[in-house]
C-alpha cells in the first residue's frame, strides 16, 4: 500500500510533467502503473487523460491529456485554416493541461496534510 506522502509526490511529478512536458511517461519499475491510476482517479483527472502502453515489455506507459474537445472546437471556429487550427490547438491544449495540473497540485496539497 501507497502512502499519502508518496502519493501526494508522485502527483507533483505529474502536475509538473504535464506542464514542462505535455505528458508524463513513467516505467512500472519505479512508478507503479496502479498507483499512477490510483493517484489519477482519487484526483478526479482519469477521464481526461489517456494512458498509452509505450513498451510492453519494459512496462513504460505514457499519461496524455485528451484533447478531443479542442479539436472539435478548433475545427468548427477555424474552418480550413491550418494556422488558425494550430495556434488554437495549442491554446486549448495548454489550457487543458493547466487545469489538470492545477487538480492535481490541489490532490497533493490535501494528501500531504492527511
Amino acid at each position: 500500500m501507497v502512502d499519502t506522502e508518496e502519493k501526494a509526490l508522485l502527483a507533483r511529478r505529474i502536475a509538473s510533467a504535464l506542464r514542462h512536458y505535455g505528458g508524463f511517461v513513467y516505467e512500472d519499475d519505479l512508478d507503479k502503473h496502479s498507483t499512477v491510476i490510483e493517484v489519477i482517479r482519487e484526483a478526479g483527472v482519469n477521464l481526461a487523460l489517456s494512458i498509452a502502453l509505450l513498451d510492453p515489455r519494459r512496462r513504460i506507459y505514457a499519461l496524455i491529456p485528451i484533447d478531443r474537445r479542442c479539436k472539435v472546437s478548433c475545427n468548427s471556429s477555424c474552418g480550413n485554416d491550418p494556422k488558425c487550427i494550430s495556434e488554437c490547438m495549442d491554446k486549448c491544449r495548454s489550457e487543458i493541461v493547466a487545469k489538470i495540473a492545477e487538480i492535481l497540485e490541489r490532490y497533493a496539497r490535501r494528501a500531504a496534510k492527511h
